[in-house]
């Protein structure tokens, strides 16, 4: 259980961290815990994506932060795309791949594990958000929300 002070410090952290971001999205609302004595801080949240979470906070973070963070290329489709879906996310996403790979100040989701094994995580990538699914590292699905 952690001190009141250490949720105090954990949530100014994640503001510090998040403000210069949050403060281009109109649609993001930092929450705060209803009062002092609660031992968890809220998480900041963005009304299209959902929860706000770290980059970093799990493995299916941790690979998608790595490919939006590389430039759209066709190594980046064979690596990053599924092979059975490539050719319709390719003519589906494409263009909006090579706008905005490689990707700054990426807001993620809180990831969300599926029936099937997948992960799904919504990111917002300036005023776009979308939507991925991804499976044994790589995109299996995506959609613009």
């Amino acid at each position: 259980m952690r001190s009141p002070r250490s949720v105090l410090i954990i949530v100014l952290f994640l503001v510090s961290v998040l403000l210069p971001v949050v403060a281009e999205t109109p649609s993001v609302r930092v929450e705060f815990p209803a009062s002092s004595s609660s031992d968890k801080a809220v998480l900041p949240t963005d009304g299209v994506i959902g929860q706000i979470c770290d980059p970093d906070a799990d493995e299916a973070h941790k690979v998608l932060s790595a490919m939006l963070g590389r430039g759209y290329s066709f190594e980046w489709t064979q690596e990053c795309i599924a092979e059975e879906m490539r050719a319709p996310l390719v003519n589906l996403f494409g263009t909006w791949l090579s706008e905005h790979l490689p990707a700054e100040n990426v807001l993620f989701s809180v990831s969300h594990e599926n029936s099937d094994s997948s992960v799904s995580i919504n990111v917002r990538i300036g005023a776009f958000c979308m939507a991925f699914v991804l499976k044994d590292g790589v995109i299996i699905s995506m959609k613009e929300l």
